[in-house]
């Protein structure tokens, strides 16, 4: 292959106008990699100001699991208690302005076994919130980086998967609250 021929593959490489050196190409990577950070990062303080809004969201599915599991309880020792009379109400129910309640329900928050445990859940709770509200621009600025080394074809295929993959991911996000 002669030296005019080599001019013209190349010239013909739609990819050619973006090569960058090595440097160039870490340079691309530190700033796409800060902006996404940036965004997480102020994503994450948003989270923080609603902390106890967004606990009140991750605990509510346990909090309804421990009520409908002492309902079961109460059931449970309602049907021991009228099936042997030897046993004692006071084994299994205190009297409560009125009313009967378990002696030893299950309590309805979570167990915290160190002194730190209360702040690391506020602390991971916000940061996979954030990651969620900043999933867009981290995907964003990872695609910016990887886009500018592929072809036009394969960038075609990825516009065509994108969409499904987008929405399978929603679907799964989705069926795991309800």
């Amino acid at each position: 292959m002669s030296a005019e021929e080599k001019d013209t593959k190349v010239e013909e490489d739609p990819v050619e106008e973006s090569r960058m050196s090595l440097g160039a190409h870490l340079d691309e990577l530190r700033s796409r990699l800060l902006r996404a950070a940036i965004g997480l990062g102020l994503a994450f303080v948003g989270c923080w100001i609603f902390h106890q809004q967004i606990a009140e969201i991750v605990l509510e599915p346990l909090e309804r699991t421990v009520s409908w599991l002492n309902e079961d309880l109460v059931e449970l020792y309602e049907v021991r208690l009228a099936e042997d009379s030897s046993l004692s109400r006071d084994e299994y129910f205190r009297e409560v302005e009125g009313g009967w309640a378990l002696v030893d329900p299950i309590p309805l928050q979570p167990r915290a076994d160190a002194a730190s445990s209360g702040i690391f859940f506020y602390l991971k709770i916000c940061f996979y919130f954030a990651f969620f509200l900043a999933g867009p621009i981290v995907l964003w600025e990872l695609w910016q980086f990887i886009a500018a080394g592929l072809y036009p074809s394969e960038k075609r295929i990825i516009h065509r998967v994108f969409p499904f993959s987008a929405l399978l991911f929603f679907a799964g996000v989705s069926s795991g609250t309800s």
